[in-house]
């Protein structure tokens, strides 16, 4: 609050990226005291939320495809130049493919499968269910 007994309004601003590329598109949601409320990123991947009060907040950004980002902000301390980092989904399958005489048949690698070769010149066998 203003000495004078004025609410001071701020603004809340920032960019959405994914290896330091600017992504379009991305919804960003503020979460409030008073209920949550949504911005989509433009063309540069910036976003800003008008009119908040000092405090902290709750940003986060999603976007199909991506893993979500989020982070804790202070306004009017990090009211500016906020960076949400959406990084690729981590996939725990692998498809691998040979041709040539010698492969017979295709062959599923599994995490599993994975997590039992041997590792560093020792045998390391995944725990039995």
């Amino acid at each position: 609050m203003h000495a004078a007994g004025l609410i001071v309004a701020l603004t809340l601003s920032g960019s959405v990226v994914c290896n330091d590329s600017p992504l379009p598109g991305a919804t960003v949601t503020l979460a409030t005291p008073r209920g949550s409320f949504t911005a989509v990123t433009d063309a540069t991947g910036h976003f800003a939320f008008q009119a908040i009060a000092p405090g902290w907040y709750c940003v986060e950004s999603e976007l199909n495809g991506l893993e979500r980002a989020a982070i804790d902000v202070e306004a009017p301390r990090d009211g500016s130049g906020i960076v949400l980092r959406m990084k690729p989904p981590i996939s725990d399958a692998l498809t691998v493919s040979a041709f040539g005489p010698h492969a017979l048949q295709p062959i599923n690698i599994t995490k599993e499968l994975i997590d039992s070769l041997p590792v560093r010149g020792g045998f390391h066998p995944s725990p039995k269910p």
